[in-house]
């Protein structure tokens, strides 16, 4: 065996094993982060090409389920657009503890 072949075999073994490796962290990662239902997304656009015109979504609101439904969405295949009458998303529960000194104002507002 030539020192070539040996080491194509070494890089093809490093990169199954780092290859499964990074697979694993990706499952547990995402199986701890509460994140299954992302598989079949993940599945599908990373075998897709993207297509030549991106479908257009447009979302009415800012609050959780727009803002939970936006992060999940591909930009690649989807071109969003949201429409809320406030340009930023407002964690209410937190106003009451702004308003006595406990947390800031600016901690509970994300642009």
């Amino acid at each position: 065996m030539s020192k070539m072949q040996q080491v194509a075999r070494k890089a093809a073994k490093v990169t199954a094993v780092g290859g499964g490796l990074f697979g694993s962290y990706r499952f547990v990662d995402t199986f701890l982060n509460d994140n299954l239902d992302d598989f079949p997304y993940a599945v599908k656009t990373f075998f897709r090409r993207t297509p030549a015109e991106r479908k257009k979504v447009v979302v009415l609101g800012s609050g959780w389920g727009a803002t939970s439904f936006v992060k999940k969405l591909d930009p690649k295949l989807y071109d969003v657009t949201v429409a809320s009458p406030r340009p930023f998303f407002f964690y209410t529960p937190l106003l009451c503890s702004s308003t006595t000194g406990v947390v800031n104002p600016c901690n509970i507002i994300e642009p």
